[in-house]
């Protein structure tokens, strides 16, 4: 999900086309053809970026915001020459590096997909420059991705059905690892209700808002549950308005919205 100029845009990863919600006026289709599409960012030059999860690629669109096309143009594809998996979901930083998840889910057969190259599913950072890096090799199901206000820590959301939990990345000044150590750990799945943790934001009050089981989770920075929001459809991925008066939430067919204090 991405926010710019009072709309929203978001994914229907399925149909391979992303959508544009404009308060007041309602839902309009924005790309026809996404890439397939997961997360959708912004940047500092104001270009849509998608993570183009069954392209396995990270692309910018060429055209600017105000007049779309389905046309992109590469940011990074591949890793060590390996093609990335599915990238996911993604968080620039305010030098313009961004952090994002490669999970196996835009494979057919995800983890034993035959077109699989990479041994592994990563969580990276991209500088502007082009120079990529892998910051953790280690989580099986890499999802959202967060930074917190004054880009120091990461926040990672792992779609582990045996190990659900979120991770924290102490970051330094060049915004590189520092530490990894868990954020919140929840049980398995089938003892906890429907969905996994997915999307995340940080909210400019400091409060991690995250998707999850049976719907949106709050925490503070401390790792400390504030509240959990029940949402009638299994949430995916959230994003804020400009105001952050107003959290948007993709729950399976459904786009719903929530306004805040």
């Amino acid at each position: 999900m991405g926010k710019s100029r009072g709309y929203l845009l978001y994914s229907d990863i399925p149909n391979h086309q992303v959508y544009k919600y404009t308060p007041g006026k309602g839902v309009s289709l924005y790309l026809a053809q996404s890439g397939y599409s997961n997360g959708l960012l912004v940047n500092a030059q104001n270009e849509l970026v998608l993570l183009q999860s069954r392209s396995r690629v990270v692309s910018k669109m060429k055209a600017p915001l105000s007049a779309p096309k389905s046309d992109y143009l590469p940011i990074v594809s591949h890793f060590n020459g390996q093609k990335f998996n599915s990238p996911n979901d993604g968080a620039f930083n305010n030098k313009g590096t961004l952090y994002f998840s490669d999970p196996p889910y835009g494979l057919p057969k995800q983890l034993n997909d035959e077109n699989k190259e990479l041994s592994f599913q990563g969580v990276y950072s991209v500088k502007d420059t082009g120079e990529i890096t892998l910051l953790d090799d280690e989580l099986i199901y890499p999802n959202g991705v967060a930074l917190s206000n004054d880009n120091k820590i990461l926040y990672v959301a792992a779609s582990n059905e045996n190990k659900p939990a979120w991770y924290q990345y102490y970051l330094n000044s060049n915004g590189g690892v520092i530490s990894k150590s868990l954020f919140y750990q929840l049980p398995p799945i089938a003892k906890h209700g429907k969905g996994l943790p997915d999307g995340l934001k940080v909210h400019k009050s400091g409060i991690i808002f995250a998707t999850g089981p049976n719907g949106l989770w709050l925490f503070n920075k401390k790792a400390e549950l504030l509240a959990k929001i029940t949402t009638p459809n299994m949430s995916a991925n959230l994003a804020f308005n400009t105001q952050q008066n107003r959290v948007y939430i993709t729950a399976h067919t459904q786009l719903l919205a929530l306004d805040l204090k």
